[in-house]
């Protein structure tokens, strides 16, 4: 990077006239500088160089100024780190590079304004997608365009495709089988080369893609600041390779900017339509949903006045104590029923309400009398209710019942209990005591230990009570140290005398007993008996003696032998003091007394592995020495006794080497020395023989000359597979067959001519086998009395090998991976870099490891606060975050990093792996830009619902666009006409920046429709097109009209409501040239068609209020007496009836001077009075007018508080002449009821037998019929038998409800078991709660009396309750399904509790009405149709049963089922049903030919035969062909008649009939074989689309003997047939 400075302001101008620079920094403080003529001067010069100024904190509005002159960015200095400099400089120079770039992409930036016009214009998504695709195959000359769109909730997945007639379709695309991911972009010129899987390349040669662009759709989420992705946008080229410019790369960026866009929108859209749904539904119902609110509130509430007058009470309270509102309204509040408990009570009460009419607050605990006569405890408050001026004008009550607190005492009890039976499940024994040593408790085992016969014999005893009083004292010793030290002391062994003086040896526990405020009050125990075990250790040291003599004599290492406890109980061998260690400082101590730390570490997990019973071999280091380790455990009697560990030093390259050499030396001298020392030397020799045959290594000995084998230890011969005399009879060369002669002689000429004392190579050894093992080879030459001799040993490297193999491909596979990986200590010193770190950040690996790690990523904490940081990491163990690296060039760059620790032979040490995020930054700036419109524009939505007139919505929305866009002024003028009918614009309302110099000028504006320059601005608004233009754009006229008002830039919306152009919304800069992106369009016209909406929606509320005026001017006749009946008010329509036109005439006149005396006196009697009664009053008079005509009237009478009667009253001549044409329209509506019900009925049969077919396909498929499947065809077969399934359960709810609804569904009530019941409703769900590892639990009292219920019905509530709990409850909650008994009410209480998301108070009302969820956000996340809680309610009301829901949002809900129970038990049941045959008659069989049947599988010759009867033959072909796979011949029957015929021709072991057919139906069908005596045995399956008990009930009556419901399971019909045919 090359950076000029200039110190002056000529300097400056004077270097950027000779330069180009890419970005200008400006000092304002330089002398002489004035800051806007400098950017004016620097414009003229570079005109697109980015510029950025660095101002002082109080030069604010400066700095607003220059960046309306162009400048990119104004950073105050005194906040400014080097870090943000870099970011701001990064972020304008792309800026600028595609500034210059721009008149090379016209033909691009015209596709892109197309996509953004079609969604402005509103398209339906998918036609933007299609018509998008289609183009850009088009643009890019490219042979396949697809956009596919990932499966997400309430969004099936997608593919939309686009390809030339060359090249196909692609059929079930999925992205990862091409190699294309959703998080990044692929640019793919040649597939060939690029790193593609196997697969990928596969699918990609499939499909013939050659070449493809494959870009993210990214749309922000729900929660904020987080993306979702949404689907990719890919382009392929199939006849080429292809190498993508970078314009066709930024094109593909943009259009996938844009979809994201269109989708937002669209989502948007939709939640705005729902949005003034609900506000319409809200408003609608908000008075019904207070008072429903107050009266389905769980507390009593009521109204009182400050002397104690019940004012009102909501219907709870009403509940509570069995009373109507009538009793208790307008008395003394102590008076009424709930305290007339006592008057104790009620004197209590007064005091309460005269404290409170003070302004007290009341609030105690107090017993009330309920419903029945029950007394229950409530929790009561009085408060005071003020006016504005401080008065007490009310005082409300509230109270709630308490009774479930002395419940859950009693639950307490109970808890307790069965903690005690868990302790006294438990094998060990269990005691707690006080400070004085008295027991307080103890489990059943302690109990048979002390031999008490019960647990209360044991409280208030000591130990010096208890048969082992002998070992009181050392018990109460542990007792006082584990109180005083307030800490546990555990594994204590000591000795115990049980009952019968039985003595055993104890392993005990102990620990401090605390209260609730923690203190220590007591000490709590637990022992088991070791006294086995011990005598098995016993009997492990007695056998130690004979292993003794060989480890105390182990060559070469050591032998260890230890116990459970990881005890040493036997330690010997030489290899002990090589180390520093002896038998002394091992034996009778654990490795964690006897080793280090990093020792015992290692070893520990081994030593249990090996008392596990597993044998093991590793290498450890130990000091400087490394061992090749066996783990041998000792196992007597199938238990593991101990474990024995064998250690061999192989640490002996050099040590062996120098040892040797010496011991050639000793044998040289000896071999001098007089006969007298040849006995000492074979003893030697025998010695080193017995070395050499104990060595884990191979050692060879050969002739130097011949290279004959003279000796070999036993390791060599038995990994060769040799015997020494084969052996002998070869040469050293044959083992090594890939050396050659030349080669061999070249390694050992060295040692024969005494150039080296030894060589050491590695080679393969061969085995008689003749299989190759690695070796490593050390050679020494030995010359012993004129003999000169090989010595050769050789270690199998084979494992060596294969783990340095390994090592390779980790260090090659670090180094190609994509993220950066650092290795290091605990210090923080880099250890280990990859090939990928180095590249990225400019190092060599040399230079970094003398870094440490925190001068690479700041934000690792330097000392002193690395320390903390490191003991953070190892609690944690791996920790993911985002930071910085810096590079050698000191390049900032954002990561993401995943710290873990790792342990590596006892040495702790962190590892950072590191993936650069550069460009998702880049992406998360750009997307919270359209974040940021997206905000506004839901704000704005929000504000234009809550607008109460049309100025008042546009001056909440324009500051809210106004600034979102960054304009200077925004204004709304509608499109108006004078009394001319010529169009003008009238100003409505607008917004301006507080800094912007520009201010609305209406006259300008009116030009738009006075200058013929501006017509087609006109005809592009009436057409909703908007208007973008700048001055730059503008035609000259036009220039001269805008340029002088401040305007540079200009942005216009048509305002379009009910399809007219009603006028617009224009936005503007001043001395600015702006230009508006096509995203910030697409946005702003999105909110602009919502204000449209909105002012449609304020016009017509306006429109209604004019109506509402007119209906009430327009209304039926109004009329008001006073108490004494005189008219005091009535309105015209009332005077027009009986023919006034004065209101002077009636007023102050009874009513009953304008009917006649008789009819009078009707109305007195039984209108009046019934009005007196009950205050309202509907009723029928023949009323006189004026002139003396009569009429039928009707009139509703309503008596007032004051005693003023209001009357309403109508006309009903006419109406009476219509009930004759009213009773003939209510004989229409019963056959239109009556054919609803048939409706329902086919519907029924319609929408199950298709389902038949598919899920008996999809089941027939998954069972290997027709071959066996792959695992795509297996998933995809299991998705549509799960489709179907859903859907069958969506049918059989909508007919459930509907049934409900018309009062046709019956109960089939029986004596049923609650418990099996409930038990059977659990393991339906059971399979779905494990899915989510859900906890299900049935808590159930005894029933002491028959429920009389639907078994189905109820069962159907259970489930629908209990898959509410599983479907809401998050991963690892819990679902209890409680039964309780309520004897006083006599009820039962069915409880589903879960602890899953809850539900809010205000979304409770609503929760039980059909097809409502309670919110949006759910049903995405959460499938289903809102039937099943309505289904809930309406059957148990038909059980005269209720629903209840308590919830808590967050914490859970109880959904809780009342019925009631029958005092009589329910006898023993007998037969339900019985077959009864029907005469065949009415219809009669008038074929006279013979009828060939079709034969479905009529290869099964021999095998049983079965007739299916079904007129839809799809079905029939799917069952025929799954029988036939179990062996069975079928017939196919059309219809009823081909059913009977062939039944009676064929006579077949089994028939399967459908109910609906043609020309004869099931059930006469049935009938009709019945009558035949040839058939009247045949077993008959029935299947029926109709789910009713009445259906099958008509089945059983007709003669068949099994029936099923469509679609059914072809396993279980195929099992019922079986089961049929072997009752026969």
């Amino acid at each position: 990077m090359q950076i000029s400075i200039a110190e002056t302001v000529e300097k400056g101008l004077e270097y950027c006239q000779k330069n180009e620079f890419d970005v200008i920094i400006l000092n304002p403080l330089v002398p002489n500088l004035k800051r806007l003529r400098f950017v004016e001067k620097l414009e003229k010069i570079q005109k697109n160089t980015p510029i950025i100024v660095l101002s002082e904190s109080q030069q604010k509005d400066k700095a607003k100024q220059t960046i309306k002159r162009g400048v990119r960015d104004d950073l105050i200095k005194e906040k400014l780190t080097s870090e943000q400099l870099f970011q701001a400089i990064e972020t304008v120079i792309p800026e600028n590079n595609h500034f210059q770039t721009v008149e090379y992409l016209e033909p691009y930036n015209r596709f892109i304004k197309t996509v953004n016009r079609r969604i402005f214009q509103g398209e339906k998504l998918e036609t933007i997608l299609q018509k998008t695709a289609d183009d850009l195959r088009k643009i890019l000359d490219c042979d396949r365009v697809l956009f596919y769109q990932y499966s997400r909730v309430n969004f099936p997945q997608k593919l939309v495709q686009s390809v030339n007639n060359k090249t196909p379709k692609i059929d079930n695309f999925n992205p990862t089988d091409f190699g294309m991911y959703s998080d990044k972009q692929r640019v793919v010129a040649d597939i060939y080369k690029e790193k593609l899987t196997a697969n990928n390349i596969k699918n990609l040669e499939k499909n013939k893609v050659k070449s493809y662009l494959a870009f993210p759709v990214i749309i922000p989420s729900e929660s904020p600041q987080s993306l979702e992705k949404f689907g990719l946008l890919i382009a392929q080229d199939c006849e080429k390779f292809r190498d993508w410019t970078p314009k066709e790369i930024d094109l593909f960026e943009q259009l996938s900017l844009q979809v994201s866009i269109a989708i937002k929108q669209e989502q948007l859209s939709e939640k705005i339509e729902k949005l003034n749904t609900q506000l319409e539904t809200q408003t609608r119902e908000s008075d019904q949903q207070i008072q429903a609110l107050l009266n389905n509130t769980f507390q009593c509430t009521g109204l009182l006045t400050p002397d104690g007058i019940l004012l009102d009470v909501n219907q709870t309270a009403l509940d509570l104590g069995g009373l109507k509102r009538e009793d208790t309204i307008n008395r003394p509040f102590w008076e009424t029923y709930w305290w007339t408990i006592s008057p104790e009570t009620q004197n209590q009460l007064r005091e309460s309400i005269a404290k409170a009419a003070l302004g007290e607050s009341i609030y105690y605990e107090v017993d009330v009398l309920t419903a029945g006569g029950k007394v229950a405890t409530t929790d009561f408050a009085l408060r005071p209710l003020t006016n504005e001026t401080g008065e007490i004008v009310l005082l409300i009550a509230e109270s709630r019942d308490i009774s479930d607190r002395i419940e859950a005492k009693r639950a307490l009890e109970e808890n307790q209990i069965l903690l005690q039976s868990v302790l006294d499940c438990i094998p060990q024994g269990v005691f707690w005591k006080d400070k004085q040593g008295n027991f307080l408790g103890c489990n059943y085992q302690f109990t048979v230990d002390a031999g008490l016969s019960s647990l209360e014999e044991i409280i208030g005893k000591t130990d010096y009570d208890m048969p082992w009083k002998e070992e009181a004292k050392l018990y109460r010793a542990d007792d006082h140290q584990v109180m005083r030290s307030g800490e546990a002391k555990l594994n204590i062994e000591e000795p115990m005398t049980k009952v019968g003086k039985i003595s055993r040896l104890l392993r005990t526990h102990k620990m401090p007993l605390r209260n609730a405020d923690r203190e220590i009050i007591g000490v709590v125990g637990t022992y088991e008996d070791i006294t086995e075990r011990k005598q098995a250790e016993i009997a492990l040291r007695r056998s130690e003696a004979r292993y003794q003599m060989l480890v105390d004599n182990f060559p070469n290492g050591a032998v260890f032998m230890f116990n459970h406890e990881l005890r040493y109980i036997l330690v010997g061998g030489f290899g002990l003091a090589e180390v520093g260690l002896s038998k002394e400082l091992l034996e009778g101590k654990t490795i964690w007394e006897a080793l280090p730390s990093e020792t015992y570490e290692l070893i520990e997990p081994l030593y249990r592995r090996t008392l596990a019973g597993e044998q093991m071999v590793e290498e450890l280091p130990f000091g400087d020495h490394l061992y090749l380790v066996y783990f041998l455990p000792i196992i007597e009697q199938g238990t593991v006794q101990a474990g024995v560990v064998l250690t061999q030093d192989i640490t002996q390259r050099k040590q062996a080497e120098q040892k040797l050499q010496k011991l050639n030396q000793e044998l040289e001298a000896r071999v001098q020395q007089r006969t007298a020392d040849l006995e000492v030397e074979i003893a030697q020799r025998t010695r080193l023989l017995n070395i050499l045959e104990a060595s884990l290594n191979e050692i060879y000995i050969f002739d130097a000359e011949t290279l004959k084998f003279q000796y070999a230890n036993q390791g060599a011969l038995k990994n060769l597979g040799y015997s020494l005399e084969e052996l002998q009879q070869i040469t050293a060369i044959n083992l090594k067959p890939q050396l050659t002669p030349e080669q061999f002689q070249k390694l050992i000429d060295p040692l024969l001519n005494h150039q080296q004392e030894k060589t050491i190579f590695r080679a393969a050894y061969q085995r008689a086998n003749k299989t190759l093992y690695p070796v490593e080879v050390h050679f020494q030459l030995i010359e012993h009395q004129q003999e000169r001799l090989f010595l050769a040993v050789a270690l199998d490297i084979t494992e060596r090998q294969q783990t340095e193999e390994r090592l390779r491909l980790v260090e090659f596979a670090l180094d190609n991976a994509q993220e950066s990986v650092f290795i290091f200590d605990k210090e923080g010193q880099i250890v280990y870099v990859n090939k990928t770190a180095c590249e990225s950040l400019g190092y060599s690996s040399t230079e970094l490891s003398n870094l440490k790690i925190w001068q690479i990523d700041e934000n690792l904490n330097s000392p002193p606060h690395w320390e903390p940081f490191c003991q953070y990491l190892k609690r944690q163990k791996s920790l993911l975050l985002e930071s910085t690296h810096h590079t050698q060039s000191g390049v900032v760059i954002p990561v993401e990093i995943t710290l873990t620790e790792l342990n590596f032979h006892g040495v702790p040490y962190f590892c950072e792996i590191a993936r650069d995020i550069r460009e998702r930054k880049q992406a998360e700036i750009a997307l919270q830009k359209r974040d940021n419109y997206l905000t506004a524009l839901v704000e704005v939505q929000r504000q234009l619902l809550s607008a109460t007139s049309q100025n008042n919505l546009y001056e909440l929305v324009l500051s809210l666009l106004g600034q979102a866009a960054n304009a200077s002024q925004v204004y709304v003028f509608e499109h108006c006409y004078d009394e001319f009918q010529r169009p003008y614009l009238y100003y409505m309302s607008h917004w301006s920046a507080p800094d912007a110099t520009s201010r609305l000028n209406r006259s300008v504006l009116q030009q738009l429709y006075d200058t013929p320059c501006f017509l087609p601005w006109i005809e592009q608004m009436n057409q909703g097109e908007a208007i973008c233009q700048s001055l730059d754009g503008m035609t000259s006229e036009q220039r001269e009209i805008l340029e002088p008002a401040g305007i540079s830039t200009v942005l216009l919306f048509p305002l379009i409501v009910k399809g007219e152009f009603f006028g617009l919304i224009g936005f503007d800069n001043d001395e600015d040239d702006r230009q508006w992106d096509e995203a910030e369009i697409s946005l702003l016209a999105a909110a602009v068609s919502a204000i449209a909406l909105a002012t449609e929606r304020q016009l017509a509320q306006e429109q209604l209020k004019r109506q509402l005026t007119a209906i009430e001017a327009a209304s039926e006749g109004i009329a008001i007496t006073n108490p004494m009946g005189d008219y005091i008010y009535l309105n015209k329509a009332h005077l027009e009836l009986f023919g006034y036109t004065d209101a002077s005439e009636i007023l102050n006149r009874h009513w009953k001077t304008l009917y006649d005396p008789e009819e009078a006196d009707r109305i007195e009697r039984e209108a009046i009075s019934k009005l007196m009664e009950k205050g309202y009053t509907l009723c029928e008079a023949v009323a006189t007018r004026k002139d003396g005509s009569t009429y039928l009237q009707e009139f509703s009478l309503t008596l007032t508080s004051s005693g003023e009667i209001v009357c309403v009253c109508r006309d009903i001549t006419e109406r009476k002449r219509a009930e004759d044409q009213l009773r003939r329209t209510n004989a229409q509506l019963e056959r239109a009821t009556r054919l609803k019900d048939e409706f329902m009925a086919n519907m029924s049969h319609e929408l199950r037998t298709p389902l038949y077919s598919i899920l008996g396909l999809s089941e027939v498929l998954q069972q290997g019929v027709y071959g066996y499947l792959n695992a795509e065809q297996l998933r995809s077969l299991s998705t549509i038998e799960q489709s179907g399934q859903h859907l069958l359960e969506l049918i059989n709810d909508i007919l459930d409800l509907s049934k409900i609804e018309s009062g046709k569904m019956e109960l089939q009530l029986g004596a049923v078991n609650i418990t099996q019941l409930c038990k059977s409703s659990l393991n339906f769900v059971k399979p779905q709660a494990d899915q989510k590892n859900l906890q299900l639990r049935l808590i159930a009292e005894e029933i002491p009396v028959t429920l009389e219920i639907d078994e189905r019905r109820i069962r159907q509530v259970l489930i629908n309750l209990l898959s509410n709990a599983v479907k809401f409850t998050p991963e690892g909650g819990n679902i209890v399904l409680k039964v309780e008994i309520d004897r006083e009410k006599a009820c039962v209480h069915l409880s589903v509790i879960d602890t899953g998301i809850g539900i809010a108070a205000e979304d409770q009302v609503q929760l039980f009405e059909p097809f409502v969820q309670i919110d949006s956000s759910l049903s995405r996340r959460y499938s289903g149709t809102g039937l099943g809680l309505a289904l809930v309610r309406q059957i148990t009301q038909m059980h005269s049963g209720t629903v209840s829901l308590e919830s808590e949002v967050g914490k859970g809900s109880t959904f809780t089922v009342t019925l009631p129970w029958n005092t009589t038990v329910v006898g023993e049941e007998g037969e339900l049903f019985s077959s009864t045959n029907a005469g065949n008659e009415g219809i009669k069989n008038e074929r006279s030919t013979w009828i060939e049947p079709t034969f479905l599988n009529s290869s099964f010759e021999g095998c049983p035969t079965l007739l299916i009867a079904e007129d839809n033959k799809a079905n029939a072909e799917t069952v025929a062909d799954y029988l036939g796979t179990r062996g069975y011949r079928v017939i196919f029957a059309e219809n009823g008649l081909e059913a009977v015929e062939y039944a009676q021709q064929y006579q077949p072991q089994l028939i399967v009939i459908d109910i609906s057919m043609p020309l004869l139906d099931g059930l006469e069908a049935i009938r009709q074989i019945r009558t035949h005596r040839d058939t009247a045995e045949i077993p008959i399956i029935v299947l029926t689309a109709s789910a009713g008990c009445k259906d099958r009930d008509k089945c059983l009556q007709a003669g068949a003997n099994d029936y099923m419901s469509k679609p059914i399971s072809l396993k279980l019909l195929s099992d019922k047939i079986k089961q049929r045919l072997n009752q026969q």
